[in-house]
């Protein structure tokens, strides 16, 4: 059996907020970057019973990815700013366990999870490797809804959290949402 991992997701009223910036956002090499047995993959429906209803606004806000079959599929195009430098990459995920990263730079390094197991064209994945695939793929906002459909665990930490010291009389920043979600991470067989 596999090991349960506890994660933090901070959102924000109204808005999905993810921990890291991709930019600029594009689905363009969608056919290229052929995710592995895509035509086998599980369709991802939310339906609003699966979810706390606090969450609901939060899944309909992006799109019908999570409600429809057929959307389940994300690509990403962009620039990956790591110890090494700026690296152009393209990300796919495709819900509920498909994921594909491709470094564009010559190198051509990629990093598979085909639901049950992580592989990489440089042989052997390193403990970066995985923490990479597991940042853009088990801590997405859209896995961390569709956790709660699979027997994910959440506890409200609480709400209305602000980004500054508490002491600005007239705050105008965002105010923030904090849940614990505990379920398995499928990526790694050590969390």
């Amino acid at each position: 059996m596999r090991q349960r991992s506890a994660a933090v997701a901070i959102l924000r009223r109204s808005t999905v907020v993810l921990a890291f910036l991709l930019a600029p956002f594009a689905g363009t090499q969608a056919e290229a970057q052929q995710l592995p047995d895509t035509a086998t993959a599980q369709p991802v429906i939310l339906q609003r019973i699966q979810i706390p209803s606090e969450l609901w606004d939060i899944a309909t806000s992006m799109g019908d990815r999570l409600t429809t079959a057929g959307n389940e599929r994300l690509t990403l195009t962009g620039t990956l700013t790591d110890k090494r430098g700026n690296t152009p990459v393209v990300i796919s995920t495709q819900l509920p366990s498909l994921f594909r990263y491709e470094e564009l730079d010559g190198k051509n390094k990629k990093i598979v999870f085909d639901g049950s197991r992580a592989t990489s064209s440089a042989g052997s994945l390193a403990e970066d490797d995985l923490n990479l695939a597991e940042t853009f793929f088990s801590d997405s906002a859209e896995n961390f809804l569709y956790s709660l459909k699979g027997g994910g665990s959440l506890r409200r930490i609480g709400g209305r959290f602000r980004t500054d010291d508490g002491k600005a009389p007239k705050y105008a920043g965002p105010y923030w949402d904090v849940y614990e979600l505990e379920a398995a991470v499928g990526l790694r067989s050590d969390r």
